[in-house]
């Protein structure tokens, strides 16, 4: 089995970070815009990830 590469990974985590912001957005109130955060941290993470050559 093949090891993950950065990129494969970025995928990954840009996936599981739009599932995340919606799923924030769903939500009202401070749980929300907790998911939100972390959901854009994780889309950071993975735009790095996918911009590293």
């Amino acid at each position: 089995m093949a090891a993950l590469s950065a990129k494969m990974i970025g995928y990954i985590l840009y996936a599981i970070g739009i599932i995340g912001g919606v799923e924030g957005a769903a939500k009202r109130g401070t749980e929300g815009i907790a998911i939100s955060v972390v959901a854009l941290a994780v889309i950071i993470i993975a735009s790095y990830l996918l911009d590293k050559k």
